[in-house]
This record gives C-alpha cells, sequence and structure tokens, in this order.
C-alpha cells in the first residue's frame, strides 16, 4: 500500500475518534458515509436504540468543528417508499456554509431547488453521494434495487438516460454495468492529488507552531517560503484537533496507518469497503454468473453486519 498522505492519515484519525466518542451508545448502527466537505467532518448514519432495537432513525453527524452537531433526519412519506427526508430538516440545522456545499454539489437535483425557501423532500441517498463527489443534475441508482440500503456501495450517480437504461435490461446485467461504473468512479474520487496536505514534515511543522501559541499570522511569516498565508488558515481549520492528531500522528508508522482502518466495528465495514479500490466490485459486464456472485457476496456481508 503507497504512502498515506496527512490528510487521509486525519481521516483515519478521526473515524476512530467519533467512533468512540458517539457510536458505541447504539444498539444497532450502520455509516451510509463518510467524509469532508470543507473542514467539517460528516458522518451519515441510521441506528437503532436499546429501548427501539428494530426501529432505525438517519442521522448526520457534523464533526471537527468547535460545537460537533448530530441532526436526525426524519423519515418523510414517499409514494415509491425511497428513504427521504424534507430539506428544512438539514437546512435549518446546520451552518449556512455547509448547507450551501451540500446545495452546490447536489443535495437537490437542481442549484434552484436547494437555495428556495420552499420545502421539498430530499432523498438520503443524495446526502450521502454528496461527500464523495458532486451529483448535480444527477439521478441516483440503487445497484442492487433493494431502495432501502441507502450506503455508499449500493448507491451510484447516473445521467437520465443511462439510468432509465439500466433500469429496463435484466437486473444481473444492470448491476454488473453498474458495479463498472462505480468504480470507474471511484478511481476518480480516490486518485490521489500531490499537495501540501500529503506534506507530513510542513504539516506537522505547522501544528507544533499551533501548538507553541504561535499566531497564525507569525506561522505564515515562518513558513512563507514553504506555505502561503490563506494555507496555513486553512490546514489549521482543517486539522481542527491539531494536538492531539500531531502526538496520534508522530507515534505512527506507514505500516500501522495504512492497517488502522482495520480496526473499526463492523459498522464501518460498507464505507471502508467502498474505498478500497482494489476490492472486485466489477463483474464482467458480459458475465451475469460474476454479477450474482458479488451480489451474494455482497447480500452475506449485509447479512453479517445485521447479525452483530
Amino acid at each position: 500500500m503507497s504512502e498515506q498522505s496527512v490528510t487521509r492519515s486525519y481521516k483515519t484519525f478521526i473515524r476512530k475518534y467519533v467512533d468512540d466518542k458517539y457510536f458505541k451508545k447504539y444498539w444497532q448502527m450502520h455509516i451510509l458515509g463518510d467524509g469532508f466537505l470543507g473542514h467539517y467532518y460528516i458522518v451519515v448514519y441510521k441506528a437503532s436504540d436499546f429501548l427501539s432495537p428494530f426501529l432505525f432513525r438517519y442521522y448526520v453527524l457534523i464533526e471537527n468543528i468547535k460545537k460537533p452537531i448530530i441532526v436526525e433526519l426524519k423519515r418523510a412519506s414517499h409514494v415509491d417508499n425511497y428513504v427521504v427526508f424534507m430539506k428544512k430538516n438539514l437546512r435549518d440545522n446546520i451552518p449556512v456554509d455547509l448547507y450551501n456545499s451540500f446545495v452546490e454539489r447536489g443535495l437537490c437535483s437542481n442549484i434552484e431547488n436547494g437555495r428556495k425557501e420552499a420545502d421539498l423532500r430530499v432523498g438520503i441517498y443524495r446526502v450521502v453521494l454528496c461527500l464523495y463527489q458532486n451529483i448535480l443534475g444527477q439521478d441516483i441508482h440503487h445497484i442492487y434495487k433493494d431502495i432501502e440500503l441507502n450506503d455508499i456501495t449500493n448507491i451510484v450517480p447516473l445521467e437520465v438516460s443511462p439510468h432509465k437504461r439500466i433500469d429496463k435490461i435484466e437486473i444481473e446485467k444492470g448491476i454488473a454495468e453498474s458495479l463498472a461504473i462505480q468504480k470507474e468512479q471511484k478511481c476518480k474520487i480516490f486518485k490521489e492529488k500531490q499537495t501540501l496536505a500529503n506534506n507530513k514534515e510542513i504539516i506537522l511543522e505547522l501544528l507544533k507552531m499551533k501548538l507553541q501559541q504561535i499566531s497564525p499570522k507569525d506561522i505564515a511569516l515562518k513558513m512563507k517560503n514553504k506555505i502561503g498565508r490563506s494555507k496555513v488558515y486553512e490546514h489549521l481549520r482543517f486539522f481542527f484537533y491539531n494536538e492531539i492528531f500531531s502526538k496520534w500522528l508522530e507515534n505512527k508508522t506507514e505500516q500501522e496507518l495504512s492497517e488502522l482502518n482495520g480496526f473499526l466495528p463492523k459498522r464501518w465495514a460498507l464505507a471502508l469497503r467502498f474505498e478500497d479500490i482494489e476490492t472486485n466490485l466489477e463483474a464482467n459486464k458480459d458475465n451475469n454468473s460474476e454479477a450474482l456472485l458479488e451480489f451474494e457476496k455482497f447480500a452475506a456481508l449485509l447479512r453479517e453486519i445485521a447479525a452483530s
């Protein structure tokens, strides 16, 4: 496995942080998707409590900020039984700049619907996909035809015409083609970029100065040949838990960092599965038996998670 960027290491760190802090209280829970929008770290999940173990509710956790937020996305009625909620439920309970980011990435099918005051139904699947890519103007297809499964491994954005075509072909062929499209998208989503945020030494130097109570302005002056002032502010905001992350990162080898996600509970299994672009998710488009085999593997994983 290639060396992890510092931003990916921070994502590993914050996953373990929020899992320990928030998720152990639930009777059952499954992560539908997680990611950063700007400096906000967001987890979309469904969960049940000890009093109602078979009644799942949907939530958005917003972390990496001074006052974290958990919003319950209360399920609204839908003529076709898709998992939807009212837009106002999200808009009125999260920071304005974060809501605007969701809108710009496709929370609604177009920006106008996202910005207008009038309330409307929004699919939980759109919230999940916004954490990974821009889906403006696109339909959302449930790969395995189960509209109750809205984790990131079962949904893929498609243009209207391909979506209609895939819905009309044999289920096995549709699954295989959808998985192939999803894998192409995954490669683009997780393609590593060479940026300052991947430079472990520079980021550690920046965070250590912050721990020494040096102002962002003075940090920018000290590092003017390495990083600009605007980037200093951007990175300090992104690495919100700079003190505990710095200590945590210093004591981890690259091998340890690559293995840490494997120690997360099963509730993270599908989100982690999606990130593994080497996983054999793409069935041969002309081989229905391979598509069925992938479906059976996926169904077995879901049953295992549900039983845990």
